[in-house]
């Protein structure tokens, strides 16, 4: 999927700042390949989220801007599965599910974030609006526990 700019991978990794080693993924080679150029430090690979190059139990936490609405219903269980490899024993999920793609309602909600994480405890999770760089955004914020 081609994209105008980078998508958040490109944007600016403030884990680093506190000591966190980060590493961003995007499917797309322009967006690791610009990051990497404007921010020097973190890991910036590109790679499908349901076949991740990284070791099992490797991080503390995830990440998700904008990964999850765009997976196809079938790929979703997938993508909970490896991000849970990844994921240390009690590594957090922090997801940020659009309910829009492309200005269109899409199929997500709280029932498929639950079928998608089944065996994950949800922590939070509550609907909201936030604001973006040209609209207001309907988002399904949730903060999960692998």
């Amino acid at each position: 999927m081609a994209r105008r700019r980078p998508g958040p991978v490109g944007r600016r990794p403030r884990g680093r700042q506190t000591g966190w080693r980060v590493a961003g993924l995007d499917l797309s080679a322009v967006a690791p390949a610009a990051a990497a150029q404007r921010h020097r430090g973190p890991a910036y690979l590109q790679a499908s989220v349901l076949s991740l190059p990284l070791q099992s139990s490797s991080f503390d936490a995830d990440l998700d801007r904008g990964c999850f609405h765009y997976l196809a219903p079938g790929d979703r269980p997938g993508y909970a599965l490896e991000l849970h490899r990844v994921l240390r024993p009690g590594g957090r999920l922090l997801l940020r599910a659009s309910l829009r793609s492309a200005g269109m309602r899409n199929d997500i909600d709280e029932d498929v974030i639950l079928a998608a994480f089944a065996g994950w405890r949800v922590e939070l999770m509550q609907r909201t609006r936030i604001p973006s760089d040209t609209r207001s955004l309907d988002v399904l914020p949730v903060r999960l526990t692998a």
